[in-house]
């Protein structure tokens, strides 16, 4: 009787060892199981995450690069119209500084051709003044003599002697400025419109 017993206890205790051990690999296979599947669910979440940081940092390089781009374009526009205006405002000061000059020029060359033919009108008529009381004196000091002759000549038995009349010479003809046309001058041509292409935004990735 005690043999069975202690036999049959000896075999349940074997059964129970056996069990236990297979549930232990059992939960073990499990929890390696559940293991695998959380590390590859954690593993393909990290890529994604990942992946939508590449992306993001990848827009917002693009979006500063486009800004960059933007920027550049801007500041070569303004540079090109600020070098039209310069050129422009250069071209219209020399436009004006040579027609001030043209007009100072043309008034001088007037005012001094004008006081140039006054001053020879006014040399010929002292000129002429000059030599009509020099023809006046001549002709008194010959009409004077004429007559003395004619005098001595009647008391020597000769008819008087004829004194003829001083003419004065022509009346001066004065000189005469003749002023040059209107001083005309050419419409100032300025470069044409600038033309800048537009600015174009680089594509989308």
């Amino acid at each position: 009787m005690s043999m069975i017993t202690s036999a049959a206890i000896a075999g349940g205790a074997a059964l129970g060892s056996a069990a236990l051990q297979s549930r232990a690999s059992g939960n073990a296979a499990r929890l390696q199981t559940n293991a695998a599947n959380e590390a590859a669910r954690i593993g393909g979440m990290s890529a994604d995450k990942q992946l939508a940081f590449q992306r993001e940092e990848a827009a917002r390089l693009a979006a500063d690069n486009e800004l960059a781009r933007s920027g550049n374009y801007q500041q070569w526009k303004a540079g090109m119209q600020n070098d039209r205006g310069e050129n422009i405002a250069g071209l219209r000061n020399s436009y004006n500084q040579a027609g001030d000059n043209s007009f100072n020029n043309r008034a001088s060359e007037v005012s001094r051709g004008r006081t140039d033919v006054g001053m020879f009108n006014t040399g010929a008529y002292n000129t002429r003044a000059s030599d009509l009381a020099a023809g006046h004196n001549a002709y008194a000091t010959y009409a004077d003599r004429q007559r003395r002759l004619g005098a001595l000549g009647e008391m020597l038995g000769q008819g008087p002697r004829q004194v003829t009349a001083y003419e004065d010479p022509a009346a001066l003809r004065e000189a005469q400025y003749f002023e040059p046309d209107p001083l005309k001058r050419t419409d100032l041509e300025l470069p044409p419109e600038l033309i800048l292409p537009e600015y174009v935004k680089g594509k989308e990735r």
